[in-house]
């Protein structure tokens, strides 16, 4: 009888939750980066100062963070009670590669 070990899933599921995050900030990111070029093209032209250029660029990462919250909020609903809840402390994870009798 062949006895199979039982394979770790954990890094697997880290790199697909690590591949989901970035794609899911790709696209705010190439947005971002037009409007910084937009703004350092105007400010080359001499259209806006620096100072109304940097106040153009914090108002636009608001009014961004806003609609991607908005965004999120319309396709996955959440309670308060999970919006609210906080975490704290420390975190500290145990791995341990002993075999049982099992797997030998």
């Amino acid at each position: 009888m062949k006895i199979f070990k039982r394979q770790n899933s954990i890094p697997g599921v880290a790199l697909c939750a690590g591949a989901v995050a970035l794609m899911a900030l790709a696209p705010q990111t190439h947005a971002q980066s037009a409007v910084d070029d937009l703004l350092k093209k105007l400010e080359q032209k001499g259209i806006l100062t620096s100072t109304e250029a940097r106040e153009l660029k914090a108002e636009n990462e608001q009014e961004t963070a806003a609609e991607f919250k908005q965004a999120m909020n319309a396709r996955f609903p959440m309670p308060d009670w999970v919006t609210n809840y906080k975490l704290y402390g420390s975190f500290r994870g145990l791995y341990d590669d002993r075999c049982s009798l099992w797997c030998k």
